[in-house]
């Protein structure tokens, strides 16, 4: 999880402080990572659904089900957040360095990806289902 340090009010902002692997920030915790484990999330977005696995507290597993290279996948570290009642955030940064950053809408059934490849930015909204 990424946090912003802010330095004195005379200096200028230019680092982001990051929890050592396996640590929790005060935001997040044990709990929030308990609620997805071993649930199945889709993402259905217009031109390629995937299939994202729970697999442990650090863990997830997808799979592209549909659209241009269906069956491609791998596993990948990630870090997830309950930002309300209704929504939580779960991000992950895949091999090739495409970062992914998913809020979960999980009252509307709505995912609204943002991405990042190297300096480009993208967002991908689409269609949330989650199973056990």
């Amino acid at each position: 999880m990424w946090c912003l340090t802010l330095p004195r009010s005379d200096a200028p902002i230019s680092r982001w402080r990051r929890n050592k692997p396996g640590t929790k920030s005060e935001a997040g915790g044990a709990k929030e990572q308990q609620e997805l484990l071993g649930k199945t999330l889709k993402f259905e977005y217009a031109s390629e659904t995937y299939r994202i696995d729970v697999l442990d507290e650090t863990s997830v597993r997808w799979t592209r089900v549909a659209g241009e290279d269906a069956g491609r996948g791998d596993t990948e570290r990630y870090v997830y957040s309950r930002l309300s009642e209704e929504i939580g955030l779960i991000t992950w940064v895949e091999a090739d360095g495409l970062g992914l950053s998913n809020a979960l809408n999980f009252t509307a059934g709505v995912v609204a990806t943002h991405a990042n490849e190297g300096r480009e930015v993208f967002e991908n909204p689409g269609k949330l289902t989650v199973s056990e």
